[in-house]
């Protein structure tokens, strides 16, 4: 979304008949002004002063602007070539926490790929920090999105909930590695039909409650938890692996 929008358009219209007949063309220019970005489910938010893009009749050809996102400024260009957008998100500092990352969107007109790769995302709230390894969204055929990263971790409890995972957690930091897929992506996002492994590495947290999904989860995923309170059941340590089938979790052989 933006404040304003100033287009200029131009438009060839088919003329004559049979072989001669010149085809519809259409290219043309747009500046949008004081723009929003919010993306999927607004964990990607940013603002940009200005968005300049050129296009076609098939579609989007270059978008440039340079987005505030969680306080990083980064450069999002975008050029077609050969039926494939190229998405480059380019940092405008050199500090190697700055957002940056490149992705590959294929048909052009209308995407049914999405393939790429970032770092230095920000989590909402500041609880973490994401990296993505491999990125992989189709619209048809297979997994509707594959998802290969890490995420460094400020608030274990924060994050864990924000995906509708688990609610039992509070704080915790360190890591969490994964590899996941999901084959449908609707309203409950993640929870119905997460597939996977994640591997979780975190110190000073605390489990709310001995729900029986947190006792699920400590028996399935051999967690070993050090320094446990009887009362608060908090820990300065906790390793362990997870498996995921159907949003369930399942043992490892």
């Amino acid at each position: 979304t933006g404040s304003h929008q100033e287009t200029d358009i131009q438009i060839s219209l088919p003329l004559g008949s049979g072989p001669n007949r010149t085809p519809f063309t259409s290219k043309g220019r747009s500046r949008i002004h004081s723009a929003e970005i919010h993306a999927f489910r607004s964990i990607l938010s940013g603002t940009a002063d200005v968005i300049d893009l050129e296009f076609d009749q098939v579609g989007l050809k270059i978008l440039n602007a340079i987005f505030a996102i969680d306080g990083d400024k980064t450069s999002i260009q975008v050029s077609r070539l050969d039926d494939t957008l190229h998405i480059d998100l380019i940092p405008t500092d050199s500090r190697p926490e700055s957002l940056q990352g490149r992705f590959r969107a294929t048909p052009a007109a209308s995407p049914l790929t999405l393939e790429g790769s970032l770092s230095g995302f920000k989590l909402a709230r500041g609880t973490g920090v994401l990296t993505l390894d491999q990125l992989v969204w189709q619209r048809s055929g297979g997994p509707k999105l594959r998802i290969k990263g890490k995420v460094l971790v400020k608030d274990f409890g924060a994050v864990s909930q924000s995906i509708g995972l688990l609610n039992e957690f509070k704080g915790g930091q360190g890591q969490i590695a994964f590899d996941l897929s999901l084959p449908k992506i609707d309203k409950t996002f993640i929870a119905n039909s997460l597939n996977g492994k994640v591997e979780v590495d975190l110190k000073n947290g605390e489990v709310r409650e001995l729900s029986r999904t947190t006792i699920s989860l400590i028996a399935f995923a051999n967690l070993k938890v050090f320094g446990i309170n009887s009362d608060r059941l908090s820990y300065d340590f906790l390793k362990g692996k997870l498996e995921f089938a159907a949003g369930k979790m399942i043992t490892e052989n």
